[in-house]
């Protein structure tokens, strides 16, 4: 069993952004969670069979209708407060939630769903864990909220993350960029190792 991430990874001004923003907490908070975590957007986490990475080369492109724009978008700033997964208050660039990401994220799942392995591990919320056990993986359609993490804070001084969270909030966005792959990666611990890209191919 493996698990592996699909992800959207940004180009130019908005990676370049997350990068500021997460030197910048490490110089003031020090080490936090998913600050070691490569800029990515992430449309499913999954642990699957190992029978999967046999057959990869057949998971080279997913299928799309053209009618679909996907420009990818960032306006607004976002915080998961006590975020279920780490228990800290998440930072992120809050990706517009468009009807192409939402197809582009259960396509994926029906192709990799097939292979997913549930873990014995149970979620806070009954949604949760039966999104889980359909798709292998807790966030999907309504409860999905695209999103680029910057890192998630947790165990500091709560006036200075308080105050820093405002400020953060505050900052105003204009970035698009058109997705063209979604890379898929194996995660260990806060390894993340490339596996291989899959083309989206647009099609009437």
């Amino acid at each position: 069993m493996i698990k592996i991430a699909a992800f959207i990874i940004p180009k130019r001004k908005i990676l370049f952004k997350i990068i500021n923003f997460k030197d910048k907490i490490k110089k003031k908070f020090g080490f936090q969670p998913y600050l070691l975590h490569p800029p990515h957007c992430t449309l499913f986490t999954m642990n699957v069979s190992n029978k999967l990475l046999t057959k990869k080369k057949f998971f080279n492109h997913v299928k799309i209708k053209n009618s679909y724009s996907t420009v990818l978008s960032i306006k607004k700033t976002g915080v998961f407060f006590n975020d279920p997964i780490t228990k800290g208050n998440t930072i992120y660039f809050k990706i517009y939630k468009t009807a192409f990401l939402k197809i582009l994220q259960l396509e994926l799942l029906k192709i990799f769903s097939k292979y997913k392995i549930n873990s014995k591990n149970k979620f806070k919320y009954k949604w949760m864990n039966k999104n889980v056990k359909k798709y292998g993986y807790p966030f999907i359609g309504i409860k999905w909220i695209p999103h680029f993490t910057i890192a998630s804070l947790k165990n500091i001084d709560l006036n200075k993350e308080k105050i820093f969270i405002k400020k953060f909030l505050s900052k105003k966005n204009n970035f698009k960029e058109i997705v063209k792959k979604v890379h898929v990666y194996k995660i260990s611990s806060e390894k993340h190792i490339y596996l291989w890209s899959i083309n989206i191919r647009l099609i009437k």
